[in-house]
């Protein structure tokens, strides 16, 4: 188990003394890098024993996972030493491996680095003993007269270094001049360049050579490219976007892969810069803020990581290793942000600790990012979608090899956070919840190199009402062929989901032109009502067949229901409950065909063989136990469709919300009506507030006219450099 050390060296606090010159900074520093190798930050015993498993159960491919422990973990070092070899190696490791993702030999420096950081722990029973210190120098001489490269850069200079480096600082003060000055030429692989994450990982390399040099010019230097990067991203840059989310690999939300690892090291590198001249401005820690508690905390859910926020990692585990990689960074934001702490400690109950929540976050878009998220105190919802500006997934080191829809309207549903569990052997990538899609098979797309996939249009955006409660999001897909507008709008309650203009076949004739309602984890048994008002009880492995002439109006599993008031709609709805066998293969090429199975709940509805114009609707209520079954399938529900075109009335508050997918018009139940003049997504409130975005994000100007009968009000909004920004104005 993990050993936890006390807080040692005042790292939870800035109140020691430190020296003007600059060595005295320079020695805090390394103190302070070297004692948090050895404290344990998230020391609750039931978050610990989950980074246990974690690390028993990950294939080490996810860096900030890889990085999750903390502290000593003297049964991991018992192992590392009774293994080590008499030729300073580990036998089970292959060393000639040419792999690009999880290279094995970096395990050797990683094993160096938890041996050392026992034998620099003093309750271990390593604590510098002889023996360990014997094999921590064997094993380090090994690594540099090896040589070894990867054929991945990424390795070479920023991984390998950065997993040795708790070792090469933890036992400086033991390095002889021989083994400091080989240390040093194995850290300078890694020299500063590139940007967003990777060049704070160069940077991060190249402060530790400075710290075993003594350099300071060289860690004042690497210290200023770290910091340099917190900062808001000029308009087509990596990094930090305007609306907090982050991008790495072009325009390409990457919450969970690089942004993790981002805001991981800028907040314990600011923590341990903090009360020195190293430390970061009064800007950047709000600019860091912001990511932090206006971004990537809305993508956890119960200790697990958003699916869609994960990006191409979707390694055995990752949701949940990267939810409680994100834990230590709001525990790392408490003691550099000590103005929030309080909140940054509130969100690691609620998302970590999973203590319910007493707000509601409701509706947030990110509009840089094509990205959704509405969170209730009880469930939430992702909406990943992307545009012919934003990049929807990749491909890179052969890993992600279906992910070509996974951005085409994946709208992922959380209760429990489980839902989706190391789906990524079974999922049918062709049938991903939320999208609408005319591809029979999802065999390989893309094997090899890089590839990166976009939406076919620039229509995806998304727009709160000013009750947050309210949002609503949109987007055009063209794919493989098919046309399909989509349209989600949601409510604490509710998320009502409409397709329209839907226009296609089926690219290989074999399964029809289809959109997914669910495809998750099965967690129970299903109750399906027909139009009749008959409910039937379905169990793993049983097929779906209601009575001849029936069609299934609401679908209910695991206190989720799934309704389907349109009857066109209902009549194409097929559901299925049941085992469903896979492998990892499917999803990168670096693991094994080994068959894995699991249950899998999913409704689909099949539009047909060769589709014009075809529509849907549906209504996800994730706690139908709150709702009134009877009414609602008498379509007693506080909301009402439009009568013509893409809208909704929201019955209790008066909001009103149209999709524009064009210059058109929405008529509404109640005779009102709304018209634009271009694509737009617009609100219309009670109080006389009409808010617009603009989804396409072209600048110019829009005219939002609303009215009822032969009353009409009108707004111009001006689209210049909004960049789909919310605009409100007031036509009272």
């Amino acid at each position: 188990m993990f050993r936890r050390a006390g807080l040692l060296c005042g790292l939870l606090c800035c109140t020691f003394p430190l020296s003007a010159s600059p060595g005295g900074a320079l020695d805090t520093l390394l103190r302070r890098m070297a004692d948090s190798y050895v404290t344990v930050t998230q020391d609750d015993p039931a978050v610990l024993e989950r980074i246990e498993y974690i690390v028993r159960h990950t294939d080490g491919t996810d860096v900030v996972i890889r990085e999750l422990p903390e502290g000593a973990n003297d049964s991991l070092t018992a192992i590392w030493l009774s293994t080590f070899a008499p030729d300073s190696t580990w036998h089970d490791l292959d060393y000639g491996s040419r792999q690009r993702g999880a290279w094995p030999p970096a395990y050797h420096v990683q094993r160096i680095s938890q041996i050392a950081r026992s034998y620099k722990t003093p309750d271990s029973p390593y604590f510098r003993a002889d023996s360990v210190r014997q094999v921590l120098h064997a094993a380090v001489d090994k690594w540099f007269d090896m040589g070894l490269q990867c054929p991945n850069w990424w390795y070479n200079e920023i991984g390998g270094p950065r997993l040795l480096a708790p070792a090469l600082l933890l036992l400086d003060d033991e390095w002889t001049a021989g083994e400091r000055a080989k240390a040093v030429k194995y850290m300078k692989q890694a020299k500063i360049g590139m940007t967003g994450q990777n060049r704070t990982w160069l940077a991060g390399n190249v402060l530790v050579r400075g710290l075993l040099e003594r350099n300071d010019s060289l860690v004042q230097t690497a210290r200023d490219a770290i910091v340099a990067e917190v900062a808001v991203a000029a308009e087509g840059k990596e990094g930090i976007q305007p609306d907090r989310s982050f991008h790495q690999h072009g325009p390409q939300q990457q919450f969970g892969n690089y942004g993790l690892a981002y805001v991981s090291g800028i907040a314990s590198w600011g923590k341990m810069f903090q009360g020195t001249r190293y430390a970061l401005s009064a800007e950047q820690t709000r600019v860091l803020r912001g990511l932090v508690l206006d971004g990537m905390s809305k993508t956890i859910w119960k200790r697990m990581m958003d699916v869609s926020s994960c990006g191409r990692q979707l390694f055995p585990h990752t949701q949940e290793g990267k939810a409680l990689a994100f834990g230590k960074v709001l525990l790392d934001m408490a003691v550099l942000d000590p103005e929030c702490a309080e909140r940054y400690r509130e969100l690691y109950d609620e998302l970590i600790r999973c203590v319910e929540p007493d707000r509601v976050d409701g509706y947030t878009h990110f509009y840089c990012s094509d990205m959704s998220v509405y969170r209730q105190p009880r469930w939430m919802a992702t909406l990943k979608m992307s545009s012919e500006r934003v990049v929807g997934s990749e491909v890179v080191n052969s890993e992600n090899l279906l992910s070509n829809q996974m951005a085409d309207g994946a709208l992922l549903l959380y209760k429990n956070g489980r839902e989706y569990l190391n789906i990524a052997p079974v999922w049918d990538y062709t049938a991903i919840p939320g999208i609408t899609t005319a591809t029979d098979s999802d065999t390989c797309f893309h094997n090899g190199g890089y590839k990166e996939f976009r939406g076919g249009t620039d229509y995806a955006g998304g727009l709160a009402a000013t009750d947050s409660s309210y949002g609503v999001s949109a987007t055009i897909v063209c794919r493989d062929g098919l046309t399909a507008g989509k349209a989600w709008f949601f409510a604490d309650d509710y998320i009502v989901c409409r397709g329209s203009g839907i226009s296609g076949k089926s690219r290989y004739g074999l399964r029809p032109v289809r959109t997914t309602v669910a495809q998750q984890l099965a967690e129970s048994p299903i109750r399906v009502t027909d139009n009749e008002g008959t409910t039937y009880v379905f169990r793993s492995g049983e097929p779906v067949v209601l009575r001849e002439g029936r069609w299934p109006v609401l679908v209910q599993h695991a206190g989720t229901g799934y309704w389907f008031p349109d009857p066109v709609t209902a009549r194409q709805v097929e559901i299925s409950l049941g085992p469903t066998t896979g492998n990892w293969r499917r999803f990168a090429t670096m693991y094994d065909t080994a068959a894995v199975t699991e249950n899998l709940f999913s409704v689909m509805i099949a539009h047909g063989m060769e589709v014009k114009d075809a529509s849907y609707t549906y209504v996800i209520i994730p706690e139908i136990e709150r709702v009134d079954v009877r009414k609602l399938l008498k379509g007693r529900v506080p909301f009402r469709l439009a009568t013509e075109g893409v809208g909704i009335e929201w019955s209790e508050s008066g909001v009103k919300e149209a999709v524009f997918f064009g210059p058109g018009r929405v008529v509404f139940a109640d005779g009102g009506f709304a018209e634009a003049s271009a694509p737009a997504i617009a609100a219309w409130e009670a109080d006389g507030t009409l808010s617009a975005a603009d989804p396409v994000q072209r600048g110019g100007s829009l005219r939002l006219t609303v009215g009822k009968g032969k009353r009409t009000r009108e707004a111009v909004f001006d689209l210049a450099g909004t960049r789909g920004n919310v605009l409100r104005n007031m036509v009272r």
